[in-house]
């Protein structure tokens, strides 16, 4: 009787072992993502650099590019009105960079600047504006672990 319900028990904690396994581990994808006017963007480049004490972040995909410089290498709050703060998106021809006097609300947050792995995570948001007025609104950006090059 001992051994039929050592060897039940040791079946229960196997068969648990094994059906609890998740099919894949999750792995976090680097990349940089946003919503423009509404509309999900996500790159398929990102390419990053901290050179002279300036980091420049330049993500890419079919409809545009996204430009994000800010100073230092470091975690913090970014704004127009700290340094050398710009936000560019770039679709086609037209060109919107955020403007501290027509909206200072923009802003660039690095929640994770790792010196180790070369690593930045973090979120943003803005209103780009063309020179003649026009805007887009840039939401819920996030910088999820783009890897930077040290120069």
């Amino acid at each position: 009787m001992k051994k039929f319900i050592l060897a039940s028990l040791l079946l229960s904690v196997l068969a648990f072992s094994f059906g609890c396994k998740k099919d894949k581990d999750e792995e976090v994808k680097p990349g940089v993502s946003f919503k423009i006017d509404g509309t999900a963007w996500t790159s398929t480049t990102v390419l990053a650099q901290h050179s002279g004490g300036i980091t420049q972040i330049a993500a890419t995909n079919a409809d545009g590019t996204l430009q994000l410089v800010f100073e230092g290498g470091n975690t913090g709050t970014f704004t127009m009105s700290t340094g050398t703060t710009m936000m560019i998106y770039q679709a086609g021809f037209t060109m919107y960079s955020a403007d501290e006097e027509m909206d200072p609300a923009g802003n660039i947050n690095i929640t994770k600047y790792d010196a180790s792995t070369h690593t930045i995570d973090g979120t943003f948001s803005f209103k780009g504006y063309t020179s003649e007025g026009n805007f887009v609104n840039i939401t819920e950006g996030k910088i999820t672990n783009v890897t930077y090059m040290e120069q």
